[in-house]
């Protein structure tokens, strides 16, 4: 992810393209928008919002283990 991030960063016109093509966003939408943050990193506590939507739209009726969902290095 982290090589993705990087060739994004470097290669915004393409990072534009690529949003055109898959998220199907015309340019005229894109050109003026400014790109992402395409940081990946989440803590576990950062997941709380996520939860509760799903749990309002009835997506999940439990509380996930937010620990064991996201990565903690080693």
């Amino acid at each position: 992810m982290s090589a993705a991030i990087e060739f994004l960063d470097a290669n915004p016109a393409e990072a534009r393209k690529m949003m055109q093509d898959w998220l199907k966003i015309p340019a005229r939408v894109l050109d003026p928008a400014p790109l992402p943050d395409w940081d990946v990193a989440i803590t576990p506590q950062e997941l709380a919002p996520y939860i509760t939507i799903s749990k309002a739209v009835g997506s999940t009726h439990t509380d996930p283990d937010v620990n064991a969902l996201v990565w903690q290095g080693s």
